[in-house]
């Protein structure tokens, strides 16, 4: 959703903003399942790639990336419950400002 993009990306230029050079940034995001429309089958959205390509693209360095299991999400559970599929983990990345960011 363009949306969603465009407010993240102006959260991110504000970040980076305000972080010193060499600072640290630390992500933690989660793929989902989302239902776009009342026929159709849940799809999976990858936003944990776009959150880190949309950073590395605005000058950020990947220091680290931890793929971590998500327990006691309830949205996870419920689903899990309902015989859906489900994402089962969740990312956190560590990135940092580069001397020229862009921002």
């Amino acid at each position: 959703d363009e949306k969603y993009k465009a407010l993240h990306t102006a959260v991110y230029l504000e970040c980076l903003r305000v972080l010193h050079p060499n600072g640290l940034l630390v992500l933690n995001v989660k793929d989902h399942y989302w239902k776009p429309g009342r026929d159709k089958e849940r799809e999976l959205q990858e936003v944990a790639k776009w959150h880190l390509e949309t950073l590395l693209g605005l000058g950020m360095e990947l220091v680290a990336e931890e793929k971590v299991p998500a327990r006691g999400d309830q949205n996870t559970a419920t689903n899990k419950a309902r015989g859906l599929a489900t994402v089962a983990f969740e990312y956190v990345y560590v990135l940092r400002k580069r001397n020229k960011a862009t921002a």
